[in-house]
């Protein structure tokens, strides 16, 4: 990978990544490269419309999990989850959308057949149309060990539904600018407790908070325009007019 990697990047001025972690890496392998863009991810709103939601904790509480079934997602810690949820009595399930990694996979479910937990978890494949399961979901969750960046947190926002995530920088950095919940992986009480306390909210707050996650998604995409789009737009902009330059000094 490492010398197929430097033939790919040979010859490059610049290069557009959308993570800092990536970056950091690249630069240590590829240090000709002098000019790095952070473009982040954005989200389609058509094809992930917002779709109004009435909340009712009353009912099963539907979890969507929309991720490849593998170590990173970290599909395993929301059996610890769900055997803690079970005690409080409340009626949910996970529904998982995603590809397989097979020996995770069988992993998983021989935990979730382990502690009987058959009837709390759902595995729906890969999805044609993620739209129509974040419409059918309450909550959308995202348990990741570690993330690029976390487009399953935007998806989520952008459909009008509540993300719990995982306490990682990636997941930090854009919950705190938007909306969320954050749980952490070393500390499944807490994590559950938390759930609990988001699951237990009434249809108004729930209501109030992906209002308030709007503002900050649309604040989000406004600024990340403005501080890294613009500038990748402003210098291929003056690239093109030094090519054409040189063309016409050539003619």
């Amino acid at each position: 990978w490492y010398y197929l990697s430097k033939l790919a990047y040979l010859g490059l001025d610049g290069l557009i990544v959308n993570n800092d972690s990536r970056m950091s890496e690249i630069k240590k392998i590829h240090k000709h490269i002098k000019n790095f863009y952070y473009l982040p991810n954005f989200v389609n709103p058509r094809e992930f419309p917002f779709q109004k939601k009435n909340y009712d904790k009353n009912s099963q509480i539907r979890f969507l999990v929309p991720a490849r079934i593998c170590e990173q997602k970290n599909q395993l810690f929301l059996v610890q989850i769900a055997t803690k949820l079970r005690d409080f009595g409340f009626d949910f399930i996970f529904i998982l959308v995603g590809e397989p990694k097979s020996d995770y996979y069988e992993k998983l479910f021989k935990e979730i057949h382990l502690n009987a937990l058959e009837n709390h978890f759902r595995y729906e494949g890969i999805a044609n149309n993620i739209s129509n399961y974040y419409k059918n979901s309450d909550f959308t969750v995202l348990p990741s060990r570690y993330e690029g960046f976390p487009n399953v947190i935007l998806e989520s926002l952008s459909s009008g539904r509540i993300c719990i995530a995982s306490k990682i920088p990636e997941n930090e950095d854009l919950i705190s600018k938007t909306s969320g919940v954050l749980i952490d992986l070393e500390d499944v009480n807490q994590s559950v407790m938390e759930i609990v306390k988001i699951i237990d909210i009434s249809p108004k707050k729930y209501n109030e908070i992906i209002q308030f996650a709007m503002v900050g998604l649309s604040t989000y995409f406004i600024e990340n325009f403005n501080h890294f789009i613009k500038p990748i737009v402003e210098d291929l902009n003056q690239l093109t007019e030094r090519t054409n330059q040189n063309l016409n000094g050539w003619n």
